[in-house]
């Protein structure tokens, strides 16, 4: 298959592919639009999302999850992706993109199978991100930010490496205690796919270790 740079493709998490489309936010009135650009064959992805909630963390910092349920390629696995966003400080009114500061939010990105949570693979990055809100609703405008795998476990593949993550996201406002159970839900997730890879890796090693062995007369 011929390789064509900067192709916009459906973005694939452990080579399943999800449809390549522009996801309404809801009842939100608006639309999540992000591309992702791995930095390494440089292809471009877009990923959708089916809903987003905004809120406060307990620190006051402004919280946005999107969170992305679907099918894989023929239907064998249930792909959920949950990115969550966290607004430090709002950037003031003609703060430039190209400044070295231009830094205020943090971006966790968490792809698993719904049917095998061990199995994920989890992105963290930073990047700019400007906020508007009106009528219940807050869009977020994420530009200057970058991601890099930081977890991988279960035999999850990571088709994209260190990535530029740029769009919009909107989501409904009001939301905080939907955006904590999301995001306790997700990090129970991450725990146990970690508790789940260590079990394995010293399972494997006594293996390892017993095969290696002294067999006795």
């Amino acid at each position: 298959m011929t390789y064509c740079p900067r192709v916009t493709r459906p973005m694939a998490i452990a080579l399943l592919a999800l449809p390549l489309a522009f996801a309404c936010i809801g009842c939100a009135g608006g639309t999540t639009n992000l591309t992702v650009t791995s930095i390494q064959n440089h292809q471009t992805y877009q990923q959708p999302f089916t809903n987003a909630y905004a809120g406060r963390s307990e620190q006051g910092d402004f919280d946005v999850v999107a969170v992305k349920d679907g099918p894989a390629r023929g239907g064998a696995a249930t792909v959920r992706h949950v990115m969550h966003v966290r607004v430090l400080w709002k950037p003031m009114t003609g703060t430039k993109l190209d400044h070295p500061t231009a830094t205020n939010a943090t971006i966790d990105w968490y792809v698993f199978d719904a049917s095998n949570p061990s199995a994920l693979v989890a992105y963290s990055g930073a990047g700019f991100v400007s906020v508007q809100s009106s009528g219940g609703v807050a869009t977020l405008d994420i530009r200057n930010a970058t991601l890099k795998p930081v977890t991988r476990e279960g035999g999850m593949v990571d088709p994209i490496g260190p990535a530029k993550v740029l769009g919009t996201v909107v989501a409904r406002t009001g939301r905080t205690d939907q955006v904590r159970e999301i995001l306790a839900q997700t990090r129970e997730i991450v725990a146990q796919a970690n508790t789940a890879a260590r079990e394995a890796a010293r399972t494997a090693a006594a293996r390892e270790a017993s095969s290696r062995a002294p067999v006795e007369p």
